[in-house]
């Protein structure tokens, strides 16, 4: 798999973890639109992506989509120290 698809993972489960904690009475409906967001971005990437890679060119097309997997990395360690704070402020809390 890599690391690239265990950062994902593990990125993925901690916002899926994160949503559960936070709205455990409606965890089922919270997971739900979080599984339709992910699709709409998963749908609606490839569009964008062929005019991405036409002008930015060899290096630095896949350069920026890495660049967007190091911004999001720090995901699951935020979610981790600031979870609690953040679900605390919640109005299902």
């Amino acid at each position: 798999m890599g690391f690239f698809g265990f950062g994902m993972i593990a990125i993925f489960q901690a916002s899926t973890t994160y949503l559960v904690k936070a709205f455990p009475v409606h965890s089922t409906s919270v997971l739900a639109g979080s599984n339709i967001l992910r699709g709409i971005c998963s749908a609606l990437l490839p569009l964008g992506g062929q005019r991405l890679y036409a002008h930015l060119g060899l290096g630095w097309r896949n350069s920026l989509l890495t660049f967007i997997a190091l911004g999001l990395s720090p995901i699951p360690i935020i979610l981790l120290c600031y979870g609690a704070r953040l679900r605390q402020r919640t109005k299902a809390a």
